[in-house]
């Protein structure tokens, strides 16, 4: 079975995706596949996570996860086959705590698909833009079709903090399933992709180590390069100066001399060894 996360993407309180989420939620209970036993659909709500920003010491790449709430939602996405994300748009974005979600988890997104449901004045559609950006950095398989609701038009609404009751014009339900349609079958056909990637983590952590040594090389060649380039500017600084000391620039009764404000001492930094 098809296992498909609804996520809703902000936590704000009387917050609007929430109410799109449950009709999306309600849509999908619906759908064919579901019928079938051929697809699940779970409502993932960012808020009942409680993320903190980001504080993970090592990069989500590494998959190297120390806090509790980090392990708790890799293993909710990790569970996951495919991803309906709701969305609103704010600064013609995707809210701060949605984006500090995805950038948690690395290897738990990868290889599943991805469909965007936004809303907003102007219908979400640039929020989804940049998570679509996002999804492909992640090897999540954008599907095309869009779900775009407008703030006037598809909610009843009695003031701008109201979560409102979510009032879709009919061409919004058909537009949701045939998004849900692709979710389900991209996510089937990335079976494959799914079950082959414990292996190659597998390989790709048995050449970590000579990516570790690799890079401390690289790190020290840097560290030794910069000291010699060092050492040369510091070994040309010392020779103007010498020569400066010897220059006088004579202006009616004043004498000048050009001094440099400054010289480096002997057998101190990264020169130690030439000297200078």
């Amino acid at each position: 079975m098809i296992r498909i996360g609804i996520i809703v993407g902000s936590t704000r309180p009387h917050r609007r995706t929430a109410v799109a989420a449950q009709w999306v939620a309600e849509v999908a209970a619906r759908h064919a596949a579901v019928a079938a036993g051929q697809a699940s659909f779970d409502v993932v709500d960012l808020a009942e996570h409680g993320l903190p920003l980001l504080d993970e010491p090592v990069p989500a790449m590494f998959g190297d996860y120390r806090h509790p709430h980090t392990r708790r939602w890799a293993g909710t996405i990790a569970s996951l086959d495919g991803f309906v994300f709701v969305t609103p748009e704010y600064n013609r974005g995707m809210p701060a705590a949605l984006k500090n979600a995805i950038d948690y988890l690395f290897a738990e997104w990868s290889n599943k698909a991805a469909g965007f449901v936004s809303h907003g004045v102007h219908g979400g559609t640039r929020a989804v833009e940049q998570l679509r950006l996002s999804m492909t950095e992640l090897q999540v398989a954008n599907v095309r079709t869009q779900v775009a609701l407008s703030a006037f038009t598809d909610f009843e609404l009695t003031g701008p903090t109201d979560p409102g009751v979510i009032t879709p014009g009919p061409h919004q339900e058909e537009t949701l399933v045939e998004l849900l349609d692709e979710v389900i079958s991209w996510s089937r056909a990335l079976r494959p992709l799914r079950a082959d990637a414990p292996r190659r983590r597998s390989a790709d952590a048995g050449r970590s180590g000579a990516r570790q040594l690799t890079s401390a090389w690289v790190a020290e060649s840097f560290s030794r390069a910069f000291a010699q380039r060092t050492c040369r500017r510091v070994s040309g600084w010392q020779r103007w100066a010498s020569a400066s000391r010897a220059v006088h620039l004579r202006s009616g009764r004043v004498l000048v001399t050009a001094r440099a404000p400054g010289r480096a001492r002997a057998g101190r930094g990264p020169c130690r060894h030439q000297g200078g």
